[in-house]
C-alpha cells in the first residue's frame, strides 16, 4: 500500500511540477508509432549523428533536460525509499505507472478542449450504448449548440465538430450510429473524479 502511494505521489509531483518541461520537449518530437514502435524527432540539423548510440541511448537524448534529470532522482530516490529493486518487477512498475501518467496528461488535454455540447454527447452515448444515430446527435446537441453559439459555428461544420470526438478517440462511427468509446467512459469518470462534470458551465 505504502509502495503504490508513494509511486502515486512521485507521478503528481512530476506531472504538476514539470508537466510544462515535458510538454516543451516532447513537442520536439515528430511523432509516436505504436506496434514497430517508430520514435522522429524534429528536422534534421548540421550536428553530426552518432550512428554507434543504442536505441535507449538516442531515445534518452531526445529528452536530455536538468529539469528532467531532477525528476529522475527523485523518482529513484522515491522507488529506493520504497524498496521497489531494480529489474523486471521494477521497469514493470513504472510501465504501468507511466501508462497512468499518460493517460491523465491525455485526459486532461482532452478537457481543455472539448466543449460542454459534446459532453453532453458523450453522457447521451453512455446511457445509449448500443449507439445512436448521427442525425438524432445532430438534430439533439449540434443544431442546438449553433443557436446558442452562432459566431462559434459560423465555419465549423458537424463533420468537423464531430471530428473533434473522433481524434480523440472518445467515439467512433459505424453504419450511421455513433458509439461511445473506452477512453470516452473514461473521460467521463475522469470530469467526475475531478468535480468538472457539469458540461452546462461551459461554452460551445
Amino acid at each position: 500500500m505504502w509502495i503504490g502511494i508513494s509511486i502515486i505521489a512521485v507521478c503528481i509531483f512530476f506531472m504538476v511540477f514539470f508537466h510544462k518541461n515535458i510538454r516543451a520537449l516532447m513537442d520536439r518530437i515528430k511523432g509516436i508509432k505504436y506496434g514497430s514502435t517508430e520514435l522522429q524527432t524534429e528536422s534534421p540539423s548540421q550536428e553530426p549523428v552518432d550512428t554507434t548510440a543504442s536505441s535507449t541511448e538516442k531515445l534518452m537524448k531526445a529528452l536530455n533536460n536538468p529539469i528532467i534529470q531532477e525528476a529522475e532522482d527523485f523518482i529513484n530516490e522515491t522507488l529506493t525509499k520504497a524498496d521497489v529493486k531494480e529489474g523486471p518487477e521494477r521497469e514493470k512498475l513504472l510501465i504501468r505507472y507511466l501508462a497512468a501518467s499518460h493517460l491523465a496528461l491525455a485526459l486532461e488535454r482532452i478537457n481543455s478542449a472539448i466543449w460542454g455540447s459534446q459532453i453532453y454527447i458523450l453522457e447521451h452515448l453512455n446511457v445509449s450504448r448500443l449507439g445512436v444515430s448521427k442525425e438524432e446527435i445532430k438534430t439533439t446537441y449540434y443544431d442546438d449548440a449553433v443557436k446558442k453559439w452562432p459566431p462559434t459555428f459560423a465555419n465549423y461544420s458537424y463533420d468537423a465538430y464531430l471530428g473533434f470526438l473522433k481524434n480523440s478517440n472518445l467515439i467512433l462511427e459505424g453504419n450511421g450510429n455513433l458509439l461511445i468509446t473506452k477512453l470516452g467512459v473514461e473521460f467521463l469518470q475522469y470530469l467526475a473524479r475531478i468535480g468538472k462534470s457539469g458540461a452546462r458551465f461551459r461554452p460551445g
